[in-house]
């Protein structure tokens, strides 16, 4: 089995250093500060594990504080699902500083949390410096026309173009602000598939 499903027996594969893990899925049931402190502590020094799915286990910002210090000294894991969990834009701001020195994580998704317009700014500000983020998901995430604003500004042409797919559904953006977000963008070249919508007035 190339992937855990179980906090426990993540630890464990983790702990033996087991060479064939490649993935730890874990979702719906919370973890508490002690579990996600110790998976993250294991994860620093891995060199297996390329993908973490964490969908609606409770994961705070802090626990998201911790994740991102750890995964600075990982140079596997590759794609990061936090989906469905209670990051704000405190949680968003330690993910910015992690994707600014991060080689390898080609896949953030978001969906579902409350990063709102400071969270989608401070995100925003770490694209313009990575070149290998190629999938974002920031969709309902409470995020309005200031965040996708400063979204867009960063992902001009020349200052990224890394970027391939983006998801802004559900969230709170105006017709005016979905507009503009799709003028302003229109010479990223990288950009391969955009989903957004906007909320009818």
């Amino acid at each position: 089995m190339n992937t855990a499903h179980c906090i426990s027996t993540a630890t464990q594969r983790l702990t033996t250093n087991d060479s064939t893990l490649l993935y730890i899925l874990l979702y719906d049931k919370p973890l508490c500060q002690k579990q996600i402190t110790n998976l993250t502590r294991l994860l620093s020094h891995n060199t297996t594990v390329t993908g973490l799915y964490f969908s609606n286990v409770s994961l705070t910002d802090n626990a998201i504080g911790h994740l991102s210090q750890n995964l600075a000294f990982n140079h596997t894991v590759q794609r990061l699902d936090l989906r469905q969990n209670k990051i704000t834009h405190q949680g968003a701001t330690f993910l910015s500083s992690y994707l600014k020195t991060n080689p390898n994580l080609v896949s953030l998704e978001l969906y579902d949390n409350q990063v709102m317009n400071a969270g989608c700014i401070e995100l925003s500000k770490s694209l313009v410096e990575n070149t290998i983020l190629k999938q974002l998901g920031l969709s309902k995430n409470s995020i309005g026309n200031e965040g996708i604003f400063e979204l867009a500004k960063c992902l001009q042409r020349e200052k990224n173009e890394t970027l391939e797919y983006l998801s802004l559904g559900q969230n709170m953006l105006d017709e005016h602000g979905a507009k503009l977000f799709a003028w302003s963008i229109r010479w990223n070249e990288g950009l391969k598939e955009v989903y957004i919508d906007h909320e009818e007035q």
